[in-house]
């Protein structure tokens, strides 16, 4: 009865405050537009044991969100924003968590000091601050601060922006005597940059420091790079790139990076390509140093059909290999157009490469291999053979170190490791993170052999065929192969991809259509990949529109079968002040893997929109059926005015 009562002065207090007109200041020449929101949200999640579904947990949510902007005297002047969210939380999960009740409240400002201007200012910040009540016994606060400015120097020139960023995240929990050990992570981000770019020179530095409040992991970082580009003629140029950054502290290393890139126009139909680059990492367990060069040189023989050579190389050093490549190959390219409204283009290269790896066996770091979290809540780290008790799973900006178990499982097959991540994690569908381990020591070997690249194109009245193919093959019966026993760089590879595809516009609506094969061949491991997907959008029929999409794809191989099946329909319908906006989506992914499982999700939205009012409702629905049954659910409803 109470949260009813609470629910309807939250109702109340949104339709007085939205309903008040923009204000318009008679004597102070002062501008305020004002809008605001309301939202709920009701998720539950279910375990099934046997035969039945158990509710193991459910929250529920409700918050107001009251914006104002505006401007003084004039908006080239000044102007400014703030937007106010208080929000109060419900979870009901385990017999062991218990209830927990957690209030928040945003706050989020701005202001601009002559946006435009040749000197302007920029100062923007917001604050968040959550306390949490119950679960397994304890009083759990959090809050952020974030501050930052910007100044620009708009000067013809070469102009400049500076700016500096202060973020302060503290997460303190205070158990219930005898209940659990208490902790806190407080961890100060701040950073300072400066830029200036023209046409012709890009310079930027910053410095960044992370102090840690409760453990000693602070770090300094300093990093620049610049760009210049010279020009000349009828389209030569000269681009040089320098980069450095050092970092010192708790992860101390350094980076250094040149390259040189040079263009020449000799004449019409001919032009050569000069690349050079270097880059040198060093860390405290070792170091790493790559450099690459390539010459080319390509000339229009004839109308439409071109030939070139390519020369390239490349070496790396590190504390535990040496590897190096040369590849030579010639070129051939042609293009005919408008052959019966219809195009064809094709491409190809092929040379003659040598790689060579010298390894003594040690143990090799990576470090901060980036990874996007996808809907199949799994992904493979890039090199083999990796020491999976060296796995460390970070946040993109280095703050959280994730918890194998609770956070994410390490699947490892026969030489690909993959991270999977369970629906109870606190890394989320879409979260950018850094994963760092080591992998195993290389052998000694070398491979001579055929390297080529192959792309045929034909386009005609919308439909588009394309078939691309790179292979690498060494002769395993030539006497001079010898391999090292766990280097993919000797390996040989055949990837070939052949799409088609059609857009246009047919009776029923514009039409997208595709369906493609790929067969990947890296060594002894295959991968067969097909997809298949379709789209169609009919005209407007009056006021009503809609769209239809469904896509299927089919990932086979050694360590791991995937098939994933979407289907999409919306509906639009415009009538003066009314418009209506819905889609439903459902997505089935099934995997066979080390550790398999099947995905059902399904999401929905609608939104209704009178005037200024608009109302808009969501529901997603997850399903996991192997290895465990679990659904989780969640609808949510805002109702928003807009300015």
């Amino acid at each position: 009865m109470r949260q009813a009562q609470r629910g309807a002065y939250g109702i109340v207090l949104f339709l007085v405050l939205t309903s008040t007109p923009s204000l318009v200041g008679q004597q102070i020449p002062l501008r305020l537009g004002r809008g605001g929101e309301l939202g709920m949200t009701f998720g539950s999640d279910r375990l099934r044991i046997e035969r039945d579904f158990l509710n193991t947990g459910s929250d529920r949510s409700v918050w107001l969100k009251f914006p104002i902007s505006g401007f003084l005297l004039t908006p080239e002047l000044l102007s400014f924003n703030v937007e106010l969210r208080p929000t109060r939380v419900w979870q009901d999960q385990d017999a062991f968590t218990g209830t927990q009740q957690f209030n928040q409240l945003n706050m989020a400002y701005g202001v601009s000091i002559f946006p435009g201007r040749t000197l302007s200012l920029s100062l923007n910040g917001s604050r968040v601050d959550a306390t949490t009540h119950g679960g397994p016994g304890g009083r759990r606060e959090s809050n952020q601060r974030q501050f930052g400015a910007q100044v620009w120097l708009r000067f013809r020139p070469l102009p400049i922006q500076a700016s500096y960023r202060r973020q302060l995240y503290n997460d303190t929990w205070t158990p219930d005597p005898g209940v659990t050990f208490p902790f806190q992570n407080a961890v100060i981000l701040k950073s300072y940059q400066i830029t200036a770019t023209n046409s012709k020179l890009s310079l930027q530095a910053q410095r960044t420091t992370y102090d840690d409040l409760v453990r000693d992991q602070d770090t300094e970082t300093w990093s620049a790079n610049g760009v210049h580009t010279f020009r000349w003629g009828r389209g030569s140029q000269l681009e040089s790139t320098i980069s450095f950054s050092d970092q010192t502290g708790a992860f101390p290393n350094y980076r250094r990076e040149w390259s040189e890139r040079l263009k020449l126009y000799h004449a019409r139909t001919v032009r050569t390509e000069y690349t050079y680059a270097r880059t040198q990492f060093r860390t405290p367990g070792g170091f790493a140093t790559n450099r690459s060069y390539s010459a080319a040189a390509s000339i229009t023989a004839i109308r439409r059909v071109g030939l070139g050579m390519l020369v390239a190389g490349s070496s790396s050093e590190s504390a535990g290999s040496e590897n190096r490549s040369l590849l030579f190959a010639p070129r051939l390219g042609f293009s005919i157009g408008q052959v019966r409204g219809g195009r064809i283009e094709a491409n190809a290269l092929v040379g003659f490469e040598r790689r060579s790896v010298l390894g003594n066996g040690s143990e090799i770091p990576i470090l901060d291999e980036p990874h996007s979290l996808s809907a199949a809540r799994s992904f493979a780290l890039e090199e083999p053979d990796v020491v999976v008790e060296t796995i460390v799973v970070r946040s993109a900006d280095g703050t959280i170190t994730y918890v194998e178990g609770p956070d994410y499982r390490v699947l490892h097959g026969t030489r690909i490791t993959r991270i999977q991540v369970p629906l109870t994690s606190r890394i989320d569908v879409g979260d950018q993170l850094l994963v760092s381990y080591r992998v195993l020591g290389l052998g000694r070997g070398e491979a001579n052999g055929l390297r080529a690249d192959v792309t045929v194109a034909a386009e005609w009245k919308g439909f588009t065929l394309r078939h691309q193919r790179s292979l690498r093959q060494s002769p395993t019966e030539d006497a001079t192969v010898t391999r090292a026993s766990n280097d993919r760089r000797l390996e040989n590879f055949d990837d070939t991809h052949t799409r088609l595809s059609f857009r246009g516009r047919l009776p029923l609506g514009n039409l997208d259509f595709g369906a493609g094969v790929r067969d990947r061949l890296f060594g002894d491991h295959r991968a067969l990949e097909y997809e298949v997907s379709g789209g169609l959008a009919t005209p407007p029929l009056g006021p009503l529109t809609a769209t239809l999409y469904s896509g299927w794809t089919s990932t086979e191989s050694e360590e791991r079968s995937q098939k994933t099946l979407f289907l999409s329909a919306g509906l639009a319908w415009n009538i003066g002040i009314f418009r209506f906006d819905g889609s439903v989506e459902r997505t089935t992914i099934e995997s066979s893997d080390v550790d398999p499982q099947r995905w059902i999700i399904g999401r929905g939205t609608a939104a209704l929109q009178i005037e200024r009012v608009l109302v808009e409702a969501r529901a997603e629905f997850l399903r996991e059926r192997v290895p465990v049954e679990r659904a989780r659910s969640r609808l949510s409803l805002r109702v928003i005015r807009q300015f």
